[in-house]
């Protein structure tokens, strides 16, 4: 039996990073450039117009690719405000692309989205519940998603928040802390804003297993629990074993010139937790996730 092949797109970031330097079992990956290069000595990397859906398509077929999992996302909020074309490129045309493409061979595709797409109301939202778009960036991604599932309902999107080590190009949420920490530098991390993150290998091993169970349609990935980012900072700062005084209080009510966004992000794992009967684990377990790969 041969192995899967997974083109994984953006490579050179975050979540792509992570996912391709995973050691899995019966898995081939192919790396997909986008803006930046992607160093592998183990992988192939190519430069591809996810723009470009019959050249995307022809790429697919030619290289019999199982699954397409895609991680490009313009996902800083203040420049998706600024240059709002751009926002509407990566997170909503492009993925609509992968999609079409996608669905034209016949592979399966994991669009990774967001939980910036509710409000200000302290929850576990559901797949589900209406969305509340407090910016571009959410609109954009939101947007994304729609578009995804119109152009393939076979498609499995992400609604998540991940953490976890990252690469030269993009840092963690946990990276920043970890760093700023060891430097000794003061950090403000907001204490009145509630989310609930998963680490990124664990976000991986879930998307795949429903990815692999034919999941379809709108599934979130996320810790049990939710916390605010102050009490993650202390959190994560007691398990790496490092000194947590410089993590002071810090309020997103205070800094006006931050671009709106919501202050309450915790979605509800149940739907996905029950279709793979697993726990996928509380904020602790996620942080020692981190500590056990460091």
């Amino acid at each position: 039996m041969s192995n899967e092949k997974v083109l994984i797109t953006g490579a050179a970031g975050l979540l792509g990073s992570i996912w391709c330097n995973l050691e899995e079992l019966n898995t081939d990956y192919i790396l997909g450039e986008h803006k930046n290069p992607v160093k592998s000595k183990k992988w192939s990397a190519y430069k591809l117009d996810f723009s470009n859906e019959s050249q995307l398509s022809n790429f697919l077929e030619f290289n019999r690719v199982d699954r397409v999992v895609n991680t490009i996302g313009l996902t800083n909020v203040e420049r998706c405000q600024e240059d709002k074309d751009l926002a509407h490129y990566l997170n909503v045309h492009i993925p609509g692309v992968m999609a079409k493409s996608t669905k034209l061979v016949g592979c399966k595709f994991i669009h990774i989205s967001t939980d910036h797409l509710y409000g200000n109301i302290n929850d576990y939202f559901t797949e589900s519940d209406p969305v509340v778009l407090m910016n571009e960036y959410a609109n954009s991604k939101y947007k994304g998603e729609v578009n995804v599932l119109n152009s393939n309902s076979n498609s499995l999107v992400c609604r998540t928040n991940f953490f976890g080590y990252g690469n030269s190009i993009k840092k963690s949420f946990s990276d920043f802390i970890e760093t700023s920490v060891n430097q000794r530098k003061n950090i403000y991390l907001f204490d009145d804003v509630y989310f609930n993150p998963v680490n990124g290998l664990r976000l991986i091993e879930i998307a795949n297993n429903l990815s692999q169970n034919n999941c379809s349609g709108i599934y979130n990935i996320s810790a049990n629990n939710v916390i605010t980012k102050y009490n993650f900072g202390l959190k994560l700062c007691k398990a790496l074993g490092i000194d947590s005084k410089y993590i002071k209080k810090g309020s997103l009510n205070g800094e006006r010139e931050l671009v709106t966004r919501p202050t309450c992000m915790g979605l509800s794992n149940k739907k996905t937790s029950e279709q793979l009967a697993i726990d996928i684990g509380d904020i602790d377990f996620q942080i020692k996730l981190l500590v056990d790969n460091a």
